[in-house]
Parts: C-alpha cells; sequence; structure tokens
C-alpha cells in the first residue's frame, strides 16, 4: 500500500539554516510568530530556535523558486524556467488555439483578437 507524502514546509532562518518539517507540525508555530507577541525561544521537535531570528515559514514550492533564482534561473511569462542568458523562445512553442473555435490550430492567421484557424477565418 501507498502512503502519502506530507505537505512539507521549511523554516527559514537568518542564517540561512532550513528546517523542513509537516505542514501540521508547523501550524503552533506559525500562530505564535503571526500572534505579533514576542515569544522569545522556541521548540521544533529537537531544536531550540530564537524566534527572532525566524525569517519566514515558506512552501516547498516557494523555496524550489528560491533556489532556481539563486542559481541564475528566470521564470518567463508562460511558466517555464530557463538558466541565465537563455532565450525564451515558449511563445513560438505554445500550441496555437483558435478564439472562434477553441481548435488547435495548425493553419492559423493573427488578428487584431487573437488566433484565428484557416476554417474559421475562410468560413467568415
Amino acid at each position: 500500500m501507498r502512503e502519502i507524502s506530507k505537505n512539507l514546509k521549511c523554516v527559514v532562518m537568518r542564517n540561512g539554516i532550513e528546517i523542513w518539517k509537516e505542514d501540521d507540525r508547523l501550524t503552533d508555530l506559525a500562530k505564535k510568530l503571526s500572534s505579533g507577541q514576542k515569544i522569545g525561544f522556541i521548540q521544533i521537535d529537537d531544536e531550540l530556535i530564537n524566534s527572532a531570528d525566524v525569517v519566514g515559514i515558506f512552501s516547498a514550492n516557494t523555496m524550489q523558486d528560491m533556489i532556481r533564482r539563486k542559481n541564475g534561473q528566470w521564470k518567463c511569462q508562460y511558466g517555464t524556467w530557463h538558466d541565465k542568458g537563455e532565450k525564451c523562445d515558449c511563445k513560438e512553442k505554445m500550441p496555437k488555439t483558435c478564439i472562434s473555435c477553441g481548435q488547435v490550430a495548425d493553419n492559423y492567421i493573427y488578428t487584431e483578437r487573437g488566433i484565428l484557424c484557416t476554417k474559421c477565418w475562410f468560413g467568415r
């Protein structure tokens, strides 16, 4: 039987240390940190940390994006990651969908409203 993995979150410290835990184990910490009260030291399992040094609690996706940016990658408007200096050609690779019939068009015409497949263009 397969076990579904837990949703991991990362507690990022000011000195760069990352503490990865399951989301449900960090809910109390998140509540304490968002309360605005001075907390002092906090116990997370076998770790004792100063709450003043916590930068934030982040999702795995946010951490992955941060690592990619640190490695020089950038994300284009189409949602694809590119290496530093790489030109984005995602627009040319995107399937061309007709604004009239909604079908992906092999042969199309650009209009001011968007792409029309030749069938819809000539069927006007």
